[in-house]
């Protein structure tokens, strides 16, 4: 079945579109213009004459940066992190989806899992949703709340 779209359709993607441009931008043009600087000059950077591109090119300090042994000390350490906190945070997701895909009559101790993970959600209204995230870099746990009207459902545990 094909659908037209009629003319407030095309208007709203039109409107959809230019938040999401500007959006985008608003989140590139402060990294394009980080970059910028940092292939700049000193001088230039420092009196903020630099914009969106470069003044007067130079990779000083990228030299300056690399030839530093703390800062490969600290990059490998974030490499070390980064690794160690995506092999274990696949690990628990692979252990904890894998056995939850399952029927409760193969996997029995499915039902207590999803019990446990719905009561986290206190019962009067408004409730409040705990929960503890792992953090990426292996540096612990990040708590986070997320607070639901009667209106809204408790979220499914698997969005929390």
């Amino acid at each position: 079945m094909t659908y037209r779209k009629t003319a407030s359709d095309r208007a709203i993607d039109a409107l959809i579109h230019v938040i999401l441009i500007t959006a985008a931008a608003a989140c590139l043009f402060p990294v394009i213009h980080i970059f910028a600087v940092s292939l700049s000059s000193a001088g230039p950077a420092s009196a903020g004459e630099v914009g969106l591109l470069p003044v007067d090119f130079s990779t000083e300090a990228y030299h300056f940066i690399s030839s530093k042994v703390e800062f490969w000390r600290a990059f490998f350490v974030s490499i070390r992190r980064v690794a160690l906190g995506l092999i274990v945070n696949l690990g628990m997701a692979i252990l904890c989806a894998y056995p939850l895909s399952k029927s409760a009559l193969r996997f029995p101790a499915r039902a207590s899992i999803v019990s446990a993970q719905r009561t986290r959600c206190l019962p009067a209204p408004p409730s409040v949703c705990f929960s503890a995230t792992p953090l990426s870099g292996g540096g612990g746990w990040e708590p986070s709340a997320l607070v639901t009207t009667p209106a809204t459902p408790p979220p499914a545990p698997w969005s929390l």
